[in-house]
């Protein structure tokens, strides 16, 4: 990877995050303004790596997992910092996420299983494996769905959940089939990678370096460890089976 593509991802995260923040705010949607940006450069999260390099670190390749989770944060810091560039440039300021309302069970899963294939598509994955990754990432989201509104667990022990689902399911597939597990089983759990989490606390913490404000630094903080912990279970999930 170059710098030419860490430059690209920083001025595409920079215009989208003017165009859709300054909309969204024209909009008068308040809070809901950061998701809308946000979910506009997820797309660029190196959501892979970041999963290769937990696992990595798990099996005690800590050489190789450091490289990849050091690239991903350089990545995340571009983007980051495009991000708030664009924003700024906008005439506008990176508002808090607010607190996200539960979606109900049946959009959990039909967007958990889009997600999935749109995951597939994108790197190249034969359409012959597509329907594995799409079954199991909508089974998946429906383990994590419950684990959040019926068993009330927190966001890493329902992505914990969700990801020995994946592995239980897809492990006895991806040997009997030769069926690559890293491909089916990352785009069966891509969407529960914590990427608003992770955007969030690079914006923050760019953020505090002009306005370290303690509620700015609680909040930075927060959503780090909301998303290290998610990592870090997803990683075992997928893991352990």
């Amino acid at each position: 990877v170059t710098s030419r593509s860490l430059q690209c991802r920083g001025w595409c995260a920079a215009l989208c995050g003017r165009l859709c923040v300054t909309a969204a705010l024209l909009c008068a949607l308040g809070a809901g303004a950061a998701l809308v940006a946000l979910c506009a450069v997820l797309i660029l999260v190196p959501g892979p790596h970041i999963l290769n390099g937990a696992l990595d670190l798990l099996s005690a390749r800590v050489g190789l997992g450091m490289c990849r989770i050091g690239w991903a944060t350089i990545v995340l810091v571009a983007i980051g910092i495009g991000l708030l560039l664009g924003v700024q440039l906008g005439g506008a300021q990176f508002p808090q996420l607010g607190a996200g309302t539960r979606t109900p069970l049946p959009g959990d899963v039909i967007a958990a299983g889009i997600v999935a294939a749109c995951y597939a598509v994108y790197f190249s994955m034969p359409y012959r494996f597509i329907l594995w990754p799409v079954a199991t990432g909508m089974l998946a989201h429906a383990g994590h769905w419950a684990a959040l509104s019926l068993w009330h667990c927190g966001p890493a022990t329902a992505a914990l959940i969700a990801c020995l689902i994946v592995g239980a399911a897809l492990a006895p597939v991806s040997h009997a089939l030769r069926i690559p597990f890293a491909g089916i089983g990352f785009a069966s759990v891509v969407s529960l990678v914590p990427g608003s989490y992770v955007l969030a606390t690079v914006n923050g913490m760019v953020g505090l370096v002009g306005n370290p404000a303690p509620e700015l630094l609680a909040t930075t903080a927060s959503s780090a460890a909301t998303a290290v912990a998610v990592i870090a279970a997803m990683a075992t999930g997928l893991a352990i089976p």
